[in-house]
């Protein structure tokens, strides 16, 4: 991590935290939405076959099936637009969820943002932290729920890829 990078606060991301980053973006497109909304990344780390937050949703007992359905659904209210010209970015409330991600990571003294960061964020996030609240998924069970998957683990270089993704506040709506 570079001097810069180091002065704005800004974290590298995992390597699963950049593919469900760049699967949200995936997932906007496909819809036909403007912007990548904490649904979108819930359900692009729900879907990460061999990702944490499966593990973690199956370990406090929520049904993934259902949960991932119920998230579909809140992101079909979502309008859609349509045209050549349309740049999918980064929402307000998307953009607080990763910069809360980076505090957590550091609160936990992890050296790269994961997607149990990510995942502990968006319970914050208005109607997806109602929605995994609903399912049981709160802060405290997924705390619970990586202290028992990962140990005393700490998200490190090594677990790491070495090209990161655009940063994430450049595809932020201002």
């Amino acid at each position: 991590m570079g001097n810069e990078e180091k002065a704005d606060g800004f974290k590298s991301f995992y390597e699963k935290t950049q593919d469900a980053v760049l699967a949200a973006q995936s997932i906007a497109e496909q819809d036909n939405h403007q912007f990548i909304e904490p649904g979108h990344i819930l359900v692009a780390l729900l879907r990460q076959q061999e990702g944490i937050v499966p593990s973690i949703t199956k370990a406090i007992g929520a049904d993934l099936g259902v949960l991932i359905s119920e998230t579909e659904e809140l992101l079909s209210r979502q309008a859609k637009v349509f045209g050549s010209n349309v740049n999918v970015r980064i929402s307000r409330p998307t953009s607080d969820v990763l910069a809360d991600a980076e505090k957590t990571a550091q609160g936990m003294k992890d050296e790269y943002v994961s997607a149990e960061h990510l995942l502990l964020s968006l319970t914050a996030a208005g109607e997806v932290g109602k929605l995994l609240e609903k399912h049981g998924v709160a802060r405290d069970a997924i705390l619970r729920a990586i202290t028992s998957l990962r140990g005393s683990q700490r998200v490190t270089f090594s677990r790491t890829r070495k090209i990161p993704i655009k940063r994430w506040r450049d595809m932020v709506v201002i």
